[in-house]
């Protein structure tokens, strides 16, 4: 998006921190500060004290999330941004640093993979700040072999992600490369792939590097739930083609983790009922949980339709349509 409003000549304020902290959602924030709370919810008529009260005895019943990370231990984590649950699970026991870096349990999960895999040459696409490679570099460091390549579209970012590699002291185990994904040609047979980038180009991140890839070599795409749209349709297909073969798992966001078939295997009958049949429980499951967000988001405004006010409930009205016309 800067990259546009650059493109009209106009500025655009960029920074690599993430400022605005999610707040009202843990039962320790409710405590911490009180009178400001009750306030709060006293000044929205939907709300008031009865939505208050609801909302301090769900928190207090709840999960208690300890926010930590193994890459990051001395990180301040928030919740999860994303609305609804995951497989019947409220999407905020998970925890970020923003909105585009995953999420910080695929962080840590990316560094147990590469200390399990220990792969030699490892491709990234879309650094952003550059967390995931901290990841990948952190494990490659530990293992005591490995060089990951990861590439990022946009100068600020990489110069951001360059900084966060250098202070981890991992340059030797990551370079950053500024280029499109999909005009770069790997020098060498690589054994892991992170596919990270814009979501309409991953699934054909995968074809131009197929050649590339080793036999076996493990392939992780983020952001593969329901509301990246087209991105786990591009994956089976994928695999309906013999080319990958792997499974999907439900974060807030999405993730599936797989291995290169090389060369192709087309499947059998059998096998390819057991696909259909497994994916269908994925896909089952992407679709609840985007229909929970949907649901959960109709129920929110239908609650702040009780206010009187004709300023607040004509636009909220409008967009509740819109909603039940999309679900």
């Amino acid at each position: 998006m800067s990259a546009d409003i650059k493109k009209l000549g106009l500025l655009c304020a960029w920074s690599d921190r993430y400022y605005v902290r999610n707040l009202g959602h843990e039962y320790s924030e409710f405590g911490r500060d009180p009178d400001y709370y009750r306030r709060n919810y006293e000044s929205k008529p939907w709300l008031r004290m009865e939505g208050f009260k609801e909302r301090l005895e769900a928190a207090r019943s709840g999960p208690r999330v300890h926010r930590h990370s193994i890459v990051f231990p001395a990180a301040q984590l928030q919740p999860e941004k994303t609305p609804g649950e995951v497989a019947g699970k409220s999407s905020q026991l998970w925890s970020m640093f923003d909105g585009f870096t995953a999420e910080t349990e695929v962080l840590d999960f990316l560094y147990t993979l590469v200390r399990l895999v220990k792969p030699e040459r490892a491709i990234e696409t879309g650094t952003w700040l550059g967390r995931s490679a901290v990841a990948i570099g952190s494990a490659m460091r530990d293992n005591g072999l490995g060089k990951l390549v990861s590439l990022e579209v946009d100068p600020e970012a990489a110069n951001c992600a360059l900084t966060e590699i250098e202070t981890a002291g991992l340059c030797d185990w990551v370079e950053v490369v500024v280029e499109q994904s999909l005009t770069f040609e790997s020098p060498c047979e690589l054994e892991f792939a992170l596919l990270d980038s814009d979501i309409g180009v991953r699934a054909d991140e995968f074809r131009h590097f197929y050649e590339k890839l080793a036999p076996g070599a493990t392939v992780v795409f983020h952001d593969t739930g329901a509301q990246h749209a087209g991105l786990a349709e591009g994956i089976r297909e994928l695999i309906s083609q013999g080319r990958l073969v792997g499974s999907f798992f439900s974060t807030p966001r999405g993730i599936f983790v797989g291995t290169a078939r090389k060369p192709p295997e087309v499947a059998t009958e059998a096998e390819r009922n057991d696909l259909r049949d497994r994916l269908a429980i994925s896909e089952t499951s992407q679709i609840a949980s985007l229909t929970n967000v949907v649901e959960s988001l109709n129920a929110r405004i239908s609650s702040m339709l009780a206010s009187r006010s004709w300023q607040v409930t004509a636009p909220l009205r409008v967009l509740q349509r819109w909603i039940l016309g999309r679900s």
